[in-house]
């Protein structure tokens, strides 16, 4: 039964979790294992892919990076709700904020027809993930679990707007 809105896929998270702290200890098997490991910045979780174009910021970079390797595998009809596509997610930098709005310039993008995306603000990283000196890896999963909740959260308010604009004769 296909779900009714976007839902944090906390499995993939994990696996990716795994294996970033499989990079830095060859040693560590687990998520168990891996808690009391030095914790691993956003950065390095989700390393820039090299192709976005040059405004994306560092933070934009990642987010985008998190954002494919969470939201976009579709591994099944069930990874999201119905109207949307393995690819409906997406991350957008808009360089500078438009005037008298003062949101970060990192958006989550959504849409239900490619030509009528609705855009959100991207979720405020946790600072354990901006600046993980002294934590453990622990914080780190925590971070992002309460990260990607947030991100299906302001998807699923803004999806009865991308529906809706899907929906209008002039969007196909």
């Amino acid at each position: 039964m296909p779900v009714l809105g976007f839902r944090p896929r906390l499995d993939r998270a994990d696996e990716l979790l795994l294996a970033a702290a499989q990079r830095r200890n060859a040693q560590v098997s687990s998520l168990e294992q891996a808690r009391g490991e030095p914790a691993i910045g956003f950065v390095e979780l989700f390393p820039d892919e090299g192709w976005l174009p040059g405004h994306y910021g560092k933070v934009a970079r990642s987010a985008w990076r998190l954002v494919d390797e969470v939201f976009k595998p579709a591994d099944s009809p069930i990874d999201g709700p119905p109207g949307f596509e393995a690819k409906s997610v997406q991350v957008a930098d808009i360089f500078e904020v438009p005037p008298a709005v003062t949101s970060r310039t990192t958006f989550l993008v959504l849409w239900a027809a490619q030509n009528e995306p609705v855009m959100v603000p991207f979720p405020e990283i946790p600072a354990v993930l901006l600046e993980p000196v002294g934590a453990r890896f622990a914080d780190t999963r925590e971070a992002v679990h309460v990260l990607l909740w947030e991100i299906c959260e302001r998807l699923n308010v803004i999806a009865p707007a991308a529906r809706g604009l899907a929906a209008r004769p002039d969007s196909e």
